[in-house]
């Protein structure tokens, strides 16, 4: 008779634990799983709850995450939620690193769905990281916990950002480039063209001066000859006309 009942106990928790390991399908999951970034820097996490074919109505998230690298600004849930907003149920503790957040789904979900989405600031250089609380859960029609005991997180890495570049003092000017006179290129004179037709007047008269000073011949050398000599007649002529008025003047005294 003892053996019986044992038999029949030990069957019955075997179809307590096979009816738990069914029960409990619900799982999260967070994206990205892995975040690298800046520090002083927001970035998303996004929060997934997936029944997995057996209908869920209400969830209840709960993630850790260290106060003194991250601080939690906002959580937006995701389609078709009814956000439960009661004492316990809806929180965010930066203090502490904790959020909770709780809603119900009317017509229930058996499969992947958003949960929500928490936006993080980031507050100085480190390593972290964020974790799926104990007080996490996933209700069915009879409201019983379905939500696996999986272990879920997200690592973080925040690094330091590059250092701008100082800027000048302010009143300081730039300093102007002076080039020495010796270096600085010099102006090219322009050089006068004279239209063709202007040059073409010059050129023939004076070879018709030359042609008539040399008495037709046309050579420069006899023009040059007959120049000199009108200039020394013309000399003498003024110098003759100067004398002869001068006396004229002397013989009136």
């Amino acid at each position: 008779m003892k053996k019986i009942i044992f038999i029949i106990l030990l069957g019955g928790l075997g179809v307590a634990i096979c009816t738990t390991s069914v029960l409990a399908a619900t799982t999260v999951s967070f994206s990205p799983s892995n975040i690298s970034i800046g520090e002083g820097k927001t970035f998303n996490l996004t929060t997934t709850v997936n029944p997995q074919g057996i209908k869920n109505y209400t969830v209840k998230l709960e993630l850790t995450y260290p106060s003194d690298l991250l601080e939690a600004k906002s959580f937006t849930f995701g389609n078709n939620w009814m956000p439960i907003s009661q004492s316990g149920y809806d929180l965010i503790d930066n203090t502490n690193g904790v959020l909770i957040k709780t809603a119900g789904y009317p017509a229930g979900m058996s499969s992947a769905v958003t949960f929500g989405t928490v936006s993080f600031l980031t507050k100085k250089v480190g390593n972290g990281i964020i974790k799926l609380g104990d007080n996490s859960l996933a209700l069915d029609s009879a409201n019983q916990n379905v939500l696996s005991d999986a272990l879920v997180q997200a690592s973080i890495t925040i690094t330091a950002l590059a250092e701008p570049a100082p800027a000048p003092p302010e009143g300081e000017k730039e300093e102007e480039v002076i080039i020495p006179e010796e270096e600085m290129p010099e102006e090219e004179e322009e050089a006068v063209i004279l239209p063709e037709e202007e040059k073409e007047e010059r050129v023939s008269f004076l070879a018709a001066v030359v042609n008539i000073a040399s008495f037709g011949t046309g050579k420069a050398w006899i023009a040059v000859i007959v120049a000199i000599i009108i200039l020394a007649i013309l000399a003498y002529l003024v110098y003759y006309f100067s004398r002869k008025a001068y006396r004229k003047r002397l013989e009136k005294f």
